[in-house]
């Protein structure tokens, strides 16, 4: 702060100083001090574009954080007209467009000419496309710029041979997320006759009594999130883990560098990302043959293991909450209600066009939406219009607990 005030012209300064912010849990002034720093006279020189695009994505990437979709992708924008040959910038970009319905999503900028599988992220092309050589392309893409190619730490034939077969579960959602909301149960109903299980966990304590109760489904649990990927698998390794399954795939708060080394024989992808992974040393993918045809195995990097009914649990534990009246969510009394309560990134105009229709041809329903954030509710309602829909049919949910919800 003193180098700021008595050297206001010092660049490196103010990237310094918003880091140190940032990780003093100050992101408002580390937003603050950047976007500062981005009227600076030696930020504009051309000779300091890297700088100035640095300071950029900081704004970009806080921002997004923040969840201020709108300012995060104007920020985005502006680094990405100064140097259109970013990759990781141009992902957030398109997602964030994704996040607002902000269709269309690629504009006539020079960033934009490119092939498609090199704009998107790999859980964004999820959303954008049904082409599963697209979605592998881009999946390949991202492997291949983001994830070191390592010999396979224990060869895929290896066996240990325990008396138990050790099964590992790593993932960031062992917590109150959807992934354990799903899968609690099926970790508490290993035979322990046969199986030992573990967890490898870098999720977030959020001091539930849920949290709780996946933590206890577990013979063992492995907190990793103080450690790096290196020093991750050295763990997962020393313990003779014979099956590593791989609940976060290319999704938000993956490790993908952790899970490519290969640090048990036999590697499984399953339900945190429903797509291939393309990830060296992962060896197979749970699946079943409804969401799994073999059409789409040429476009999986993993083996498909099919189970006989559906690949995907849950838990019959669940609570439910008091029912309570429409009146209480404002929903009408005398109209059939349609709903989707998906995240607004993973609408289409082709999926309103179709939601459309069907309410045109139902004049006595509503549509009932998740309210995601107020750009995509705004720009939804305009497409509903457009299609010539009455916005007054259009109802929008606030997040709620998952027994609420039920």
């Amino acid at each position: 702060e003193e180098i700021v005030k008595k050297m206001p012209g010092f660049v490196p300064a103010y990237m310094i100083l918003g880091t140190v912010y940032e990780k003093a849990g100050k992101p408002k002034n580390a937003l603050e001090i950047w976007d500062k720093a981005l009227t600076l006279p030696e930020l504009q020189k051309p000779e300091h574009r890297e700088e100035k695009t640095k300071f950029l994505n900081n704004l970009g990437r806080l921002n997004e954080i923040d969840r201020s979709y709108e300012k995060a992708e104007h920020y985005l924008y502006e680094s990405l007209k100064a140097d259109p040959s970013q990759s990781a910038p141009l992902q957030h970009w398109f997602h964030l467009r994704q996040k607002q319905f902000k269709w269309p999503l690629l504009t006539d900028d020079a960033f934009c000419q490119k092939p498609i599988e090199e704009i998107m992220s790999p859980l964004a092309s999820l959303a954008y496309t049904n082409d599963p050589a697209v979605q592998r392309a881009s999946a390949e893409r991202f492997v291949k710029e983001k994830v070191t190619f390592r010999e396979r730490r224990v060869p895929k034939l290896h066996r240990y041979n325990h008396d138990k077969i050790r099964i590992g579960y790593a993932s960031s959602d062992l917590s109150t997320h959807a992934v354990s909301l799903l899968t609690v149960e099926l970790f508490e109903l290993h035979d322990r006759e046969k199986f030992e299980v573990h967890a490898f966990c870098w999720s977030p304590e959020d001091g539930t009594a849920f949290r709780q109760r996946v933590k206890s489904a577990f013979d063992h649990f492995h907190p990793i999130g103080h450690l790096s990927d290196d020093e991750a698998a050295d763990l997962i390794q020393s313990l003779e883990i014979d099956v590593l399954v791989d609940l976060q795939g290319l999704s938000g708060r993956a490790r993908p560098n952790l899970i490519a080394q290969g640090a048990a024989p036999v590697q499984i992808a399953y339900l945190g990302y429903p797509g291939t992974t393309c990830l060296p040393h992962v060896d197979y993918v749970v699946a079943d043959r409804f969401v799994f045809p073999k059409e789409l195995k040429p476009h999986f990097s993993e083996e498909p293991l099919y189970l006989d009914t559906v690949f995907q649990v849950s838990d019959s534990k669940r609570k439910i909450g008091p029912e309570k009246p429409r009146s209480f969510y404002g929903l009408p009394e005398d109209k059939f209600v349609f709903c989707s309560f998906n995240n607004a990134y993973k609408y289409t105009p082709e999926v309103i066009g179709t939601w459309s229709e069907i309410l045109n041809q139902c004049p006595d329903s509503v549509l009932w939406l998740l309210e995601d954030n107020q750009w995509s509710k705004a720009n939804l309602l305009a497409e509903f219009k457009k299609n010539g829909v009455d916005t007054d049919r259009i109802y929008f949910a606030g997040r709620i607990p998952p027994e609420d919800y039920l």
